[in-house]
């Protein structure tokens, strides 16, 4: 039998190519390139319709799928599109899920306790609420994190080097370091159990919100020496609330204070809760 070497040889290297093809795609376990974010539910919402913001303004989403089914493949069901009001919803017997696609902008709420970006870095712009964790990939993108009612006491932002805009308003926060984000133009911290900051590595800022906390009067002080020049003619230092249902307001700062607060450039203000939603008025001190 005459053998044909060269396509022979052809016929190797093809089956070579595709055997190490077929055991790379099952030792990464991504059906789709670019990678993915791992969510994990809440016990109350598996099986259950989940709705996620993922197509923000200045952040276009596509090409969204999920593996619904868990079985490592992205099935003609589990491409998602949004619906009418612009929410991608996914539902899922399983406690963790997998979403693919290219989107920079992710807002799932209370319906997951944590959420894996580690083979995402993309993400720019995150929301989370409840209870949620994060693991991060150490190069991400998240210049804007917002996270509503959580009840960790702590949240870890050094992860987010790039982080420019933070709002972690309403929860229970006690502590937070903010000397990993240089970047930072606005953070709000408001309605925490927050008794001490430091804005010392954030020459950036230009609005600053810490009302319905905890400072005492020496704390404060060290918060204001740590204040640089505001950053803006606008730049605006929210203290203290007024108003607000069962939430009293424990910051305190002086006359003094708020006078060199003014010299460095920042406009001082009362947050007043009322029928009308919130007003702010400039204050004096105490």
């Amino acid at each position: 039998m005459k053998i044909n070497f060269k396509s022979s040889g052809l016929l190797l290297a093809v089956t070579c190519a595709l055997l190490v093809f077929f055991s790379c795609s099952k030792d990464n376990d991504d059906p789709i390139n670019g990678g993915f974010i791992e969510i994990t539910l809440s016990d109350n919402f598996i099986g259950k319709d989940v709705y996620a913001l993922m197509d923000g303004k200045d952040h276009p989403a596509s090409n969204i799928s999920a593996d619904l089914n868990n079985n490592g493949t992205i099935d003609a069901n589990e491409k998602i599109s949004p619906n009418q009001n612009g929410y991608f919803i996914f539902n899922t017997p399983n406690k963790k899920l997998k979403i693919y696609g290219n989107f920079s902008y992710f807002n799932v709420g209370t319906a997951v306790t944590h959420i894996d970006m580690v083979k995402y870095p993309q993400i720019n712009w995150l929301y989370i609420g409840g209870a949620t964790t994060l693991a991060v990939h150490p190069n991400n993108e998240v210049e804007t994190l917002v996270i509503n009612d959580n009840k960790n006491a702590t949240v870890n932002v050094k992860q987010f080097p790039k982080l420019k805009s933070i709002n972690i308003s309403q929860s229970e926060l006690a502590t937070i370091d903010f000397s990993n984000n240089p970047d930072l133009q606005s953070v709000n911290v408001g309605a925490n159990k927050l008794t001490a900051l430091n804005f010392s590595n954030n020459k950036k800022l230009s609005e600053i919100t810490i009302y319905l906390n905890a400072i005492n009067q020496t704390n404060m002080q060290a918060l204001v020496n740590s204040v640089s020049n505001g950053n803006s003619s606008s730049a605006t230092f929210a203290v203290v609330g007024e108003g607000f249902s069962n939430m009293t307001e424990k910051n305190i700062i002086t006359k003094t204070q708020v006078t060199t607060l003014a010299n460095k450039g920042w406009h001082v203000y009362k947050v007043i809760k009322n029928s009308n939603g919130l007003s702010y008025i400039g204050y004096s001190g105490s």
